[in-house]
């Protein structure tokens, strides 16, 4: 039946959840496909999720075929029954591969949790076949995936890794041949979770995987552990395998050690013949690891008189051990639980085997029969009696209700939701054990129409008592789509296409071609749909390595040729396709073995032969693909190739796998990809190899220069023949020489500091200079810059007045660098127009508020005047630096420039820190006065340190272990008339900076003295009695002088001023006419140490 069922597991409880889906048909069996088949039409009902916990529900589409690069068209249509048609989207081109995601969440309307949760009915066609599914962003989920070939046995899957709500998903893979040679690619380009295309490519595609499968092995029990977690959610996946294979994946817990661990989950298992009724079958169960007595296997047969045997994998006798067996009659079904049955629950990986030619379907899952009703959910397309998705008679267990409150629908229900396509189409559902006594209804569907045909809790009571159980039968007068779902908040499953599975498309012939011979290919196309195809058309693309000879058959001798990029593309159409009819092609190529670009491809790689048929019946397009792996191999067999770069020489080494009349390999080298090649040995690299055995070589290339990449190709020369080369390479050779010690020599000037470095280009690779400096001698020094390529360099982020020390290293192309050069110092020139303040802001107002440590906001503050010939002041630059923040007050932070006269312009040019990056840039006019602000919010400039006792501070915290640096700003301001401003006129210096409480009412500003006439710029101290400047006005700024040799010490937090410095209330008390200099002699316990004297 190939069902997909996605289940979920609720933290912290239990549930249950117990489905069976079961197509019963007691005739013979027809052509029997998968149930998430890849086709061109879809109809699909995708729910909202009921709980709004951020599991999200998307529809996926993805493309998987077009090997020559063709796109496929994809239309998605919101049929707007539910109001709304936000969710269409037209026109998706999509390449192999890709794949479009729509979450229902995203359109102009939320469908789902958190919105109206009412879901949406989807209309899904395409001009290619694609895969539809649906799946919640949840980890307990996991399905058998559909190949590419309408089945789910294949050599070809294409995964999309959803997003989950916890791990990553998982994968395994079954054979059913031996030597079956599997390959996972990740294709991804960028990942992708949200609504939109993804992005795939197969220039370059990352191989994470290659294990070699035998008959009954997989990836994980039998062949070599894998790692969990292995596809990353948002990525997409191409599986390759030389023989069809099945492929599980989703949250495999007990597969794979230290993941996710779900406790209920299932799905039908596909069978040997590609659908999952069949009489062949290899799986596990995924499990909770450590608890295996929650497995459960439901095994039912569609046919009478049908033995099946049961067998567990033993690793310790490597060998088939049986479980049990059986003799099954039509419907009849076998039960394995691992809670009653040691035998079952001990083994990892099953095998199960029924009569040759009758039919079994299998539904493995785990923790299913004790949970409780309402939380346990699934969403799985249903099989129909044959196999396929699309039919007329299906028989369905169905599950109990599941809690569907918080949606449109209001209640708890367990749903079938049927998906008609042709007009006049006639549905009947019954429940089972009675014809309709107990459960019965119709409905009539017309073109793309569905009904949602459900039980409540009684309703679903009703079947399940007195012996009854829970079946639904559905007969249909033309083929439906079935989804059978109690949604609640976790499932995932593939849809099931309304048009049945048509052509059938096969591809045969040897997957293992010698180079330089000849295949041929055969194709055929059977017409199933009941009647005959108009518009046909048929593909087979050769992939790079082959070449095409000639083609006959019923499709003709002459199809439409293209190549591109390598690959040969033949197109047949127009030809007569029949009901039941079978098409047969052959095509005879030639293995070249070469790429693209015309390089032998290594002994041993694998090409893609793929093929799409169809044609359109009743308006409808039908299209079908297949795909065969083949294996070059070569006769003169250069395997592999590899340079690497030691020292001052580049070694070039390769393999062969043999040799025939080889005369010796030429090295080729080239300094660009599509540059000349040119032979670099005079002599031929003798070879060593037979026509049986080759041999591995290795080449030095001593000419290579140093730090130079190189591409290097080696071309084997047989005595009859054309030459073979594999390659090219890159290699550079390495440089380990250091360079030199530069010298360094500092030289001061005004604002600024000169820089001039020589030496370190010893061997003539100097690539450039790493410059350090420091405000002590002994360090530690910061890095100044990174790259410097001159010789010289000047540090214009200093302040005058204040030494810096300087040190450099060199460094060559190479990357190797030097050893330090001397240490040398400067100190920038101090003009006879600037000055340096320290700024301190006590931002409380009113004696019963303020602490007065004056730490709320403290700066460092450099201006100078630029003056002509007349000392007329033109330019005035104002440095700040945020020092400290102890207050939790929003601050605005101005700098006013009074006594200016006529116009001004300025600029402001913020930084991480003083000399540090450039954050941003500003600028203006005023007229007078200069007045603009620096920090919108000092926060900004200097972060809380949260960590410390006071959790809004910063550099303030007596338990701050290290200095914070803050933010810094330049304010440069040109006057536009310096004739109307001597410098005698201007004001002192640090002019008029002052903070703004924006959040107090009336946005209170605090200035220093006397700039602010209108603001309160002091207080009484009277909160503090016990204090010696009770009752003293105490400004709320504080302006120190600061120098070389001065860096004053601001007080910690709540530490009044007196308390950090003894002689500051003599200072005041005396009326500031004694202890002038109190700011020289702080308390070293109680104020700031962690200030380094840097600017």
């Amino acid at each position: 039946m190939g069902q997909f069922i996605g289940k979920s597991k609720k933290r912290g409880h239990m549930y249950l959840l117990y489905m069976c889906i079961m197509a019963l048909f007691l005739g013979a069996a027809s052509n029997a496909h998968a149930v998430g088949e890849a086709s061109t039409k879809f109809n699909f009902y995708v729910p909202p999720n009921n709980e709004n916990v951020g599991r999200y529900v998307a529809l996926v589409v993805t493309a998987v075929t077009g090997m020559a690069g063709e796109t496929t068209t994809v239309q998605i249509v919101d049929d707007g029954a539910d109001g709304d048609t936000d969710d269409s989207v037209s026109n998706i081109s999509l390449t192999r591969g890709q794949s479009y995601i729509l979450y229902i969440k995203d359109g102009a309307v939320n469908d789902d949790a958190g919105g109206k949760a009412d879901g949406d009915y989807f209309k899904i066609s395409s001009t290619r076949p694609v895969v539809v599914q649906m799946s919640t962003q949840s980890n307990w989920q996991h399905d058998w995936a559909p190949a590419s070939n309408k089945k789910m046995l294949g050599r070809e899957f294409y995964l999309y890794s959803p997003p989950s709500s916890g791990a990553d998903s998982d994968i395994n893979v079954f054979a059913y041949s031996n030597n079956t040679k599997v390959v996972i690619y990740d294709i991804t380009s960028t990942p992708k979770t949200t609504t939109g295309t993804t992005t795939v490519s197969f220039t370059s595609p990352t191989k994470i995987l290659e294990r070699t499968l035998n008959e009954g092995e997989d990836l994980i029990h039998r062949n070599s552990n894998i790692s969990a977690n292995l596809l990353q959610i948002g990525r997409t996946y191409y599986i390759q395998a030389t023989n069809p294979v099945t492929v599980i994946y989703g949250h495999l817990a007990g597969l794979v050690a230290n993941e996710n661990s779900p406790r209920d989950g299932g799905g039908f298992v596909p069978s040997s013949n590609g659908s999952s009724v069949g009489e062949l079958f290899y799986f596990s169960i995924p499990h909770n690891p450590g608890l295996e007595s929650e497995k459960e296997l439901r095994i039912v047969s569609y046919d009478d008189a049908n033995a099946a045997t049961l067998y567990g994998w033993d690793s310790a006798t490597s060998g088939w051990i049986t479980i049990g067996t059986t003799t099954l009659q039509a419907n009849g079904h076998w039960d394995f639980v691992g809670a009653t049955n040691a035998t079952f629950k001990q083994y990892g990986l099953y095998k199960l085997v029924g009569t040759t030619g009758k039919r079994l379907a299998v539904f493995e899952a785990n923790w299913l029969e004790t949970g409780a009703v309402g939380t346990s959910d699934i969403a799985s397309s249903v099989s129909s009696s044959d196999g396929s998705g699309a039919g007329k008679l299906f028989m369905v267990y169905m599950g109990p209700p599941g809690y569907q409150t918080s949606t449109t629908q209001n209640g708890t229900y367990s749903h079938l939701f049927i998906f008609g396509h042709q007009a006049g189409t006639t549905v009947t559902v019954k429940d089972s054990d009675t014809n309709g006594t107990y459960f019965s209804t119709t409905c009539n569907l017309g073109v793309d129409e569905y009904c949602d045909v459900k039980l409540d809790q009684t309703q679903w009571n009703n079947l399940n008592t007195a012996g009854r159980r829970p079946y639904l039968t559905v007969t249909s007068s033309h083929p439906v789509a079935v989804l059978s779902t109690n949604w609640n908040d976790n499932w995932m499953t593939y849809a099931t296409s309304v048009l049945i599975p048509s052509p059938e498309v096969a591809l045969s012939g040897n997957t293992t071609v010698n180079c330089g011979s000849q295949a041929t290919y055969t194709f055929t196309t059977q017409n199933t749909t009941g009647g005959t195809f108009t518009t046909t058309s048929t593909s087979i693309t050769l992939p790079a390595g082959l070449s095409y000879v000639s083609t006959s058959g019923d499709l003709g001798t002459t199809p439409t040729t293209t190549t591109n990029n390598g690959i040969t593309k033949l197109t047949f159409s127009g030809y007569a396709h029949s009901d039941t009819t079978v098409l047969t092609q052959t095509v005879v190529v030639n293995a070249t073995c070469l790429d693209a670009g015309g390089a032998l491809l290594p002994s041993g790689s694998v090409v893609t032969l793929s093929t799409t048929s169809g044609g359109t019946y009743i308006g409808d397009n039908y299209m079908s693909q297949e795909s065969l792996p083949i294996q070059l191999i070569g006769n003169n067999a250069l395997s592999s190739i590899s340079a690497s770069g030691t020292g001052s020489q580049i070694n070039v080494a390769w393999t062969t796998s043999k040799e025939a009349s080889n005369t010796g390999f030429a090295i080729l080298r080239s300094t660009s990809l599509t540059g000349t090649y040119t032979q670099i040995n005079g002599t031929l690299v003798a070879s060593q190899g037979d026509s049986i055995v080759g041999h591995s070589y290795t080449y030095n290339d001593t000419t290579a220069q140093a730090n130079t990449l190189y591409y290097y190709k080696v071309e084997l020369r047989p005595s009859t023949g054309s030459a073979i080369q594999i390659g090219p390479v890159t290699a550079t050779s390495v440089d380990k020489t250091a360079p030199d010690a530069p010298t360094i020599v500092a030289t001061g000037g005004n604002g600024q500091i000169s820089l001039a470095i020589s030496g370190g280009n010893n061997d003539g690779d100097l690539d450039g200079y790493k410059i350090y400096r420091s405000s002590n001698q002994s360090g530690p020094f910061t890095l100044l810059t990174n790259s410097l390529v001159g010789p010289s360099y000047v540090d214009t982020s200093v302040i005058n007045g204040f030494t810096y020390y300087y040190r450099a290293l060199a460094f060559d192309t190479a990357g190797n660098i030097s050893d330090l050069s001397n240490t040398d110092d400067a100190t920038p020139t101090v003009p006879a127009n600037s000055s340096t303040y320290i700024v301190a802001f006590e931002d409380m107002r009113g004696a019963g508020n303020n602490d007065w440590d004056y730490n709320d906001f403290v700066s460092r503050i450099y201006s100078s005047f630029t003056v002509n010939g007349s000392n007329q002041v033109t330019k005035i630059t104002i440095h700040i630096e945020a020092l400290s923040r102890g207050a939790g007050y929003v601050h605005e932070f101005w700098m006013r420039v009074p006594n200016l006269v006529g116009g001004s312009s300025y600029t402001l040019a913020m930084y991480d820190r003083p000399g540090g990056t450039l954050l941003s840039s500003s600028g203006g006019s005023q007229t007078d006065a200069v007045s603009v602000k620096i920090w919108n919010n000092t926060k900004d400039a200097l972060p809380a340190y949260t960590a410390g006792t006071h959790g809004f501070a910063t550099n303030t915290s007596f338990d701050q272990p290290s200095h914070t640096q803050g933010q810094a700003a330049i304010l440069t301001i040109t006057l536009a008339t310096p004739s109307s401003n001597p410098l005698s006129g201007m004001a002192n210096a640090p002019f008029d900076p002052h903070i703004i409480l924006p959040y107090i009412t009336g946005r209170p500003e605090i200035h220093r003295v006397p700039y602010c006439t209108t603001c309160q710029e002091t207080v009484d101290t009277a909160v503090y009695s016990n204090a010696s400047l009770f009752g003293s006005n105490l400004e709320f700024v504080l302006v120190v002088p600061e120098n070389n040799t001065n860096f004053w010490r601001w007080p910690e937090e709540v530490v009044p001023i007196w308390d950090a410095y003894t002689s500051y209330d003599n200072y005041i008390l005396s009326g500031k006419t004694t202890n002038t200099d109190w700011y020289l002699t702080p308390d070293n316990a109680t104020t700031w140490q962690h200030y380094s004297s840097t600017p």
